[in-house]
Parts: structure tokens; sequence; C-alpha cells
């Protein structure tokens, strides 16, 4: 080997290490983007094209797709490798490219494929004005550019779920109606099956009589829209920059659960919790307005929002009164003092269970909350023996090394209690099974599993089932029994331990 190689003897992104992946950033940017754009529209936009519920079972089918890349790119190296003149394209060659599309206008468009081996077909189908130009010596580089982006743009294009096809271009350009097709065309073919089997090109359905009568319709009334009336409004926002991975679409969204005819909206405010809380209590401010406006009846808010209307604490304090295991007679009770935990001390010292508070300002703030009383319930010691702990905000690292193994942790506040000690059990913020009949849950909630909704929401919910009038604000909180009660009619059900 020489000892001073010469030019391009490297490849040109050796220095980049194990970087050398980021070369694919602009085909995975490009995905990206559609994926953003098609979920942000389908989450936001008035413009639905098909108002359907997505369920995890389809996620979880969905996150499969990267197979269809890895087969296309097998076929590709095959036929680099043994197909005769695919290889060593010239950049252009009029007639390639001419073969290119009349093969597309032919035969690709006017086939019909159907499962079970729908991809492979798909893929042999697109291949054929390749293998065309192959064989008839005249591919070139410019053809399989420009038809490949082609195919992926309208793929991407026909699979959202809002339309966003102007009409001004079929009225300026009739006959583009029989060269493109739009969202709302290709949904027809998936909602009513035996219609607009066109790929791409609306033309053969309407030679073959195929095209569904309602296209015209569906297409004006897609770009029309309708707006949507909210029963609930949840506003939360980021938390930590993991977070993001939550969101339907890593930005901005507000997903549609709906229960009986109660329909549930999240809106997320685009700030993180570290961010400026004055921002954010603006933007709050203005969604809650907006939310007003579009005709909520409740509005419920998680995580740092300062300006309440269903806080939720009630329900929260319920949940942690009934994750402490039975025959508990005493807890500690450690965080930063809040109207949660405030309302379950009182709950605690009611039931006669002792509360060991560890710092005397937590103590002071909780023995505001109690009464006279049931003052005896509640003791300001160093005692780390309990084996249930409550904890909130303030928790550190060295407050749980002085528990003793086996203690189990129960959160009162919005954020998760960082593990630290192995020998002891935690529990997940408050937090509730939704029941079955919530429809269109396909996210899960910051840090919760699947089908699980923090306290917080829920009391939202519960509150517009339940035709209450009355806000939880302030110093104002619901019936611990009661809104428990209710929750638990309503289908909501307790986590496992």
């Amino acid at each position: 080997m020489a000892s001073r190689p010469g030019f391009l003897t490297e490849w040109p992104w050796q220095r980049l290490g194990n970087f050398e992946y980021l070369i694919l950033v602009p085909w995975v940017a490009r995905s990206q983007l559609w994926i953003n754009l098609a979920r942000f529209q389908t989450v936001r936009s008035k413009h639905l094209i098909v108002d359907k519920a997505i369920e995890f079972d389809r996620v979880d089918r969905e996150m499969i797709w990267d197979d269809h890349i890895i087969l296309n790119g097998i076929i590709f190296y095959l036929s680099n490798s043994c197909v005769p003149g695919g290889s060593h394209l010239p950049w252009w060659d009029v007639k390639g490219v001419l073969i290119s599309w009349l093969v597309h206008i032919g035969p690709v468009e006017s086939a019909v494929i159907h499962p079970f081996v729908e991809e492979l077909s798909y893929l042999l189908l697109f291949a054929l004005p390749f293998f065309c130009m192959a064989y008839s010596r005249s591919a070139c580089i410019t053809a399989a550019v420009g038809y490949l982006p082609y195919v992926g743009f309208m793929n991407y294009m026909g699979r959202c779920n809002f339309e966003l096809v102007p009409l001004w271009m079929f009225e300026a350009f009739p006959l583009l109606k029989y060269l493109m097709y739009t969202p709302s065309y290709h949904s027809l073919h998936h909602t009513q099956f035996w219609t607009n089997y066109c790929l791409f090109m609306p033309l053969y359905d309407y030679i073959y009589g195929t095209m569904d009568m309602s296209t015209e319709k569906l297409y004006k009334n897609s770009l029309k829209g309708k707006e949507e009336t909210p029963n609930v409004v949840h506003l939360t926002h980021l938390t930590t920059l993991q977070s993001i991975y939550h969101l339907r679409i890593g930005f901005c969204s507000k997903t549609l659960p709906v229960v009986g005819e109660l329909q549930i909206q999240t809106w997320i405010v685009p700030r993180f919790s570290f961010q400026e809380k004055e921002v954010i209590n603006n933007l709050i401010e203005n969604a809650i307005i907006v939310a007003e406006g579009k005709g909520a009846k409740v509005v419920s808010l998680g995580l740092l929002n300062q300006v309440i209307i269903v806080d939720g604490s009630g329900l929260a304090a319920a949940v942690v009164l009934h994750s402490i295991p039975a025959g508990t007679d005493r807890v500690l009770l450690r965080g930063k003092p809040s109207k949660t935990s405030c309302a379950i001390a009182l709950a605690l010292c009611q039931r006669g269970t002792k509360v060991i508070v560890v710092r005397r300002e937590e103590f002071v703030a909780l023995k505001l909350c109690v009464a006279t009383n049931l003052a005896a319930h509640l003791v300001l010691s160093d005692d780390y023996t309990p084996k249930v702990w409550l904890v909130g905000e303030g928790l550190t690292d060295q407050d749980q090394r002085k528990a003793s193994s086996g203690t189990c942790f129960i959160p009162f506040s919005q954020f998760p209690v960082k593990k630290t000690h192995e020998d002891c059990a935690y529990q997940v913020t408050p937090a509730m099974a939704v029941p079955r009949t919530l429809e269109n849950m396909h996210t899960c909630e910051n840090w919760l599993p699947r089908r699980v909704m923090s306290a917080w929401r829920i009391a939202g919910i519960v509150h517009a089932l339940e035709e209450w009038d009355l806000h939880e604000s302030g110093g104002t909180l619901n019936d611990i029994d009661k809104v428990w009660r209710a929750t638990l009619n309503h289908g909501f059900l307790p986590l496992s331990p």
C-alpha cells in the first residue's frame, strides 16, 4: 500500500468516523417532515378526511415499516448487480425518460393489486419502468432520480388525512384531475374499497367507471373543513427534552379520545417546564380563551401550569390514599407542601394514621391544614423507618438513602421520583387506567404506561361527565371520596402496585 495515498483513496465520508451515517440525514429529514406535516395537520386541522380512532395496535403495526426500506434496498442492490443495463448509467437519455413515464402511465397505473403480497407487488410494479429502461439500454440517472422522488412524493401526499391540493390548481388546469390524485380521492379506496383503484392517476378510474361518485363532494368538503367543539380540554406542556417522544409528532399536538359522547382534547403548550414560566402562563391564558371560544365546558391543567380551572388535586389525593397498602398505621410524608399533600395529610389524620414529617418547614405548613383535634396524628420526627413514604418535589437522594429496605415510595407530585434505592419499590405519579370505552388513545402521557392517564387529566373528564359546575381551584378542593366514587363509576381503574 502506498505510504502517501493519492486523491480519493479514502471514502469521502471516512473522516466522519461513526458519524458517517449523517449522510443519510437528508432522506431521514424528508420522511420526518412529511410525517410531522401529516400528523400535525391531522390533530389540529379542521380539514380532516377520515375521522376515525387510532389505537396502540395500529401504532405497533406501523412500527415495522422499516422492513419495507430494507426490502427495497436489497432489491435495488440485486437489480444493479444482475440486471443488464442496470449499472454504469449515463446522466441523461431522452429515450429512457420517455420510457419510464410511458410505462408508469400504462401498466403501472392500470394495475390493481391487493394483499397478501401487496408490498412485494408494489415493488415489482414500480420496478417496471426501470427494467424497461435497462433492457432497452436507455436507462439514465436523471430518469431514475426523477422517478423515485415522484413516487415518494405521491405516496406521502396521498396518505395524508387532510386535503392539501388547492382547488385553484384544478380550475387552472382541468386535465390535472385525470393525472394527479388527492388525499381525499385515495381515502375513498380505503373506506369504500371497491372504488378509486388508481395509484396516482385517476385517469383509469374514469375510463373503467371505478371512480367513486362522492369523490368531488368529499374533496370540496375536506377543503371547506369543519370546526370541532371539545367538551374537555386538558392543557399541558413539555417537561424534559425526552418528553418530546411522548407526543404524537414530537412538536405540538392534541389527541382526541372519546368517552361515549364526550370529546376530549389535549393541547400542548410549545414550551418546556424549564423555560420562563411567565411566557408559559401567557400561552396558557391564551389557550384557555381559545378553548372557551370553541365551546369547551371544562379545562383541566397539568404539570406546572399556574392558571387553574380544574387542577385535579382532589382526585390526585384520592389516588395516593388508595395506593397506600391496607393496614398501614404510619407513613412518612416528605416533599414540598402543596394542595395535594395537605389534602392527603388531613385525610390520613382523619383515618387515625400517624403522619411523620421530617422537615420543620413542611410540618409547619401541613399543621395549618389539619384541624386542632387531629393534630396529634401529625408528628415532627427524624424517624425514617416507616415502610410507606409519600413523597413530592424536594425529595433528595440523601433522603432516599435513609429509607429502610423494602420501603414503598408513593409520589403525590406530578413528577416521578428519581430511583436511587435498589431495594425499594417506586410507584408512578397519581394515575389510573382508562376505561375500554375511551377511544383514539394512541400516545402515552409523559412517563405513564399505555392507556393510563394522570389523575389531573382524569379529573377534568370526570368533572365534565358529572356536569359539576364548581371550579376546583385555589383553596377549593372537591370532596375526595365523592370524586373517587365518580371516577370509578365511569370506568377508570386503580393501577396495580
